[in-house]
């Protein structure tokens, strides 16, 4: 990969996306840029995962196995996204695992390395504080949505947080900028993949939302204002 083309998608990743061309330069001199196919494991939960990983293009789903074997997504993260980071300050193993959407291309840093631009380039480390506020304060969305009895707050509270996370506002609503399959949806909701397709279904003939072309999620400004 060219340095140029590095540094531009090292600029799309929201952890660096403020920083300057020579700050970009010193972490391209760290990364290794590493391609994934469809449905390649990248983190396995027995790993000691010592790497922080920044997704350059693609999808990447992490997952965790229930006591029952069932599948349960934690996270879905795209283009500009990253993960890993706990593992790379902590230390601790990672139980669960990650593996490609689609065709992927991920930068990892090695852990010293990672600690290295965390300890020396203040703007990443304020940049790493505020987006794990953002995702905590996900995860206290996540865990007041599985606590709802009912099927279709569940949904309604998982596309809400998805729009506050990959949302564009366009005047009539939000377009979920990210694709998600009813399967996703079940897997992220504790519900089943009937259920959604139904309770979507309802949503799309009352006109409370749209499938766009794209396979994006555009939820109407009524449809946003109560839950």
């Amino acid at each position: 990969m060219k340095r140029e083309t590095k540094l531009e998608e090292l600029k799309n990743i929201n952890l660096f996306s403020n920083l300057t061309t020579e700050e970009l330069i010193e972490i391209a001199q760290k990364i290794q840029i590493k391609s994934l196919i469809k449905g390649q494991v990248v983190i396995y939960p027995e790993d000691t995962n010592e790497t922080f990983y920044a997704i350059l293009k693609g999808k990447v789903k992490i997952t965790k196995t229930d006591f029952s074997g069932k599948e349960i997504i934690l996270a879905i993260h795209q283009s500009g996204d990253f993960f890993g980071e706990l593992s790379v300050i902590d230390g601790r193993t990672c139980p669960a695992t990650a593996h490609a959407v689609e065709s992927s291309t991920i930068a990892l840093i090695a852990r010293d390395d990672f600690q290295h631009i965390i300890h020396n380039q203040t703007k990443v480390l304020n940049n790493l504080l505020f987006l794990m506020c953002s995702r905590l304060r996900d995860a206290w969305n996540v865990v007041e949505m599985l606590n709802f009895d009912n099927a279709s707050k569940r949904i309604k509270m998982f596309l809400l947080i998805s729009a506050n996370k990959y949302g564009i506002n366009n005047g009539d609503g939000i377009t979920i900028k990210m694709k998600l399959t009813h399967q996703d949806i079940a897997e992220m909701t504790g519900v089943t993949r009937e259920t959604v397709t139904r309770i979507l279904n309802i949503w799309k003939k009352n006109k409370d939302l749209l499938i766009l072309d794209n396979k994006y999620i555009h939820l109407k400004n009524d449809f946003l204002k109560t839950l």
